[in-house]
């Protein structure tokens, strides 16, 4: 409660009230995937993100791609704001600004960039792919001319997934790493946490009475906003008008008029991950 405790926290105070002590003790010790500088390879999570601050009490949902750099930030941080990412931007959904130490300076602003999926091809499993996807420099959080970019936080909702999990890649540490990769790996240095499932064994900030809403919810915003169950239309019309739009969706009325449909074909067994 802002009211009450003090509004600013630091990054380990988010994690942990996002996601429990025990979750967060899962990927605190995690070492960075992506690195910049050798020097910082062995740097945990945890370690490197001392000293770093969050304030929002809102999101902003932005219009523009354009908001996610650290020019922007630094005014949302002033305001008090985290962003929601403008429909289509590369790779991330959700933006919460990063300030290290307590001066208001462009150069020590970075991100915890968010990922947010309803889809069942993302489950408990870690997707590096996914991580890759949000490099920062490419969703302009630092532009060209930022040569020493302080870390970012890649974080992935995979929501849909059944089984709970939350975790971080594994990385070798050094005497285990060839020497290949002892060597700078990207142009910044990121950390990652994987959070599969929607209930309150993945996040602390849900209760567990609140699990079946958030499931039902979820697979209502899988299933689509159909517009004929919006409308008071008989079931025997709804039936016809899907007739009418085949192959939109998984629902059998958009299929059954030219093709033998299995049953439960709303829900086709998905296939384990499979490495590339």
């Amino acid at each position: 409660d802002g009211a009450s405790q003090r509004r600013i926290v630091t990054v380990k105070q988010f994690l942990v009230a996002l996601l429990g002590q025990t979750n967060f003790d899962l990927c605190a010790g995690s070492l960075p995937r992506a690195v910049q500088n050798v020097d910082h390879s062995q740097t945990t999570l945890v370690k490197a993100f001392e000293g770093a601050f969050i304030y929002f009490n809102h999101f902003i949902k932005a219009q523009s791609y354009d908001v996610v750099n650290q020019e922007y930030l630094l005014l949302a941080i002033s305001r008090g704001a985290a962003i929601i990412c403008a429909d289509g931007n590369v790779g991330i959904d959700i933006v919460v600004p990063v300030l290290f130490g307590t001066e208001l300076k462009k150069d020590k602003v970075t991100a915890i960039l968010i990922q947010s999926q309803n889809s069942r091809h993302y489950k408990a499993k870690i997707q590096y792919p996914v991580f890759m996807n949000m490099n920062p420099y490419r969703c302009g959080l630092f532009d060209r001319d930022v040569k020493e970019s302080p870390p970012v936080l890649r974080m992935v909702f995979a929501l849909a997934s059944p089984t709970p999990a939350v975790s971080s890649p594994v990385v070798a540490d050094s005497e285990q790493r060839s020497p290949r990769t002892q060597q700078q790996t990207a142009k910044f240095t990121a950390y990652e946490i994987w959070c599969a499932g929607a209930s309150h064994e993945t996040f602390a900030v849900v209760q567990k009475d609140e699990d079946a809403a958030f499931a039902a919810l979820l697979k209502m915003m899988r299933d689509g906003r159909d517009v004929l169950a919006q409308q008071h239309y008989s079931e025997g019309i709804r039936r016809v008008l899907r007739q009418m739009q085949p192959l939109v969706s998984t629902h059998p009325d958009n299929i059954s008029l030219f093709a033998e449909i299995a049953p439960n074909m709303e829900e086709i067994p998905l296939a384990d991950d499979a490495e590339e």
